[in-house]
This record gives structure tokens, sequence and C-alpha cells, in this order.
């Protein structure tokens, strides 16, 4: 078990599950794979992202958004919602986990931040990946309601 965990937090440092990213290469698109993504957001209290479905140039992620993440400290303390700047965090990290993209941000062409979210929010990523370009939006897993979406690139 421990050498199970410490395998499991190398591939965490390198910021992916290599293997869960294998995995869910092979499942059709409109799977439920079972395999997850580890990412940075863990340093934050977020769990692996549950990989939906994965391509080349597109990635479909389930993420719970726990009130214990220290994202929501001081925004704001009587009424908590994930800040603009996390949701961006949050898209570079597992843009990265799934393309291979560079954390940093070159440029912003386009977000729109449509609904507050909040706290114990399950969110659906939906990103794509096309020359240097990721595409992103925010919906909740349950009413499919958007939260965000926007263009940048890394």
């Amino acid at each position: 078990m421990a050498a199970q965990n410490a395998v499991r937090g190398e591939q965490m440092a390198a910021g992916i599950a290599d293997s869960a990213l294998e995995d869910a290469s092979h499942a059709p698109a409109t799977a439920h794979a079972a395999v997850g993504i580890a990412s940075a957001a863990r340093a934050h209290g977020i769990p692996d992202a549950r990989v939906v479905s994965r391509t080349e140039s597109e990635a479909v992620l389930d993420v719970h958004i726990p009130a214990s993440s220290d994202y929501f400290d001081g925004h704001f303390p009587t009424f908590k919602l994930l800040p603009a700047v996390a949701q961006i965090d949050l898209v570079t990290d597992y843009a990265r986990a799934c393309f291979g993209t560079s954390k940093g941000i070159r440029d912003i062409k386009r977000c729109k931040f449509i609904a507050p979210l909040l706290p114990e929010a399950d969110v659906r990523f939906t990103l794509g990946y096309n020359a240097g370009t990721i595409s992103f939006k925010l919906t909740d897993c349950v009413s499919g309601a958007a939260y965000a979406s926007g263009t940048l690139r890394a």
C-alpha cells in the first residue's frame, strides 16, 4: 500500500496520472470512464477530476469543488464563491494535465463568468485544445447551467 501511494504521489508530482489518461483515451467518447486526473488542484483541496471523455483535442472532466478548498478563503466571508482567478487556475491545471500545455497564460482572448460558482458544486469542465489555444466551458453537472466559458492561449 505504501509503495502504491508513493507511485501515485510521483504521478501527481508530474501533474498527471499517466495510466488514467491512457485508459481514458481508449474509452468511447460517451462512456463514463472510472479514471481520474490528478492535478495541482489537489493542493487546494480539490479531489481528482473524473474523466467523462477524452480525445487528443477535447477533455470532459467532472470536478467536485468542496467548501473546504482554500480557494474560498477570504472570498467572501459571508458569501463564499469560487473566484474567477481560481476558475482560470483550474482550467490551466486540467489543460496541462490533459494536453501538456504550459501552466502560464500568454493571453486571454475571451472570458465570461456567467453565474457564481458556490461551495460543494459539481462542475463539468469541457476543455478543447487546438494550436496553443484552450477553450473552456464550466457547467453544473446536474442542471447543465453555465458558470463560465472562454478562450485563452497557454
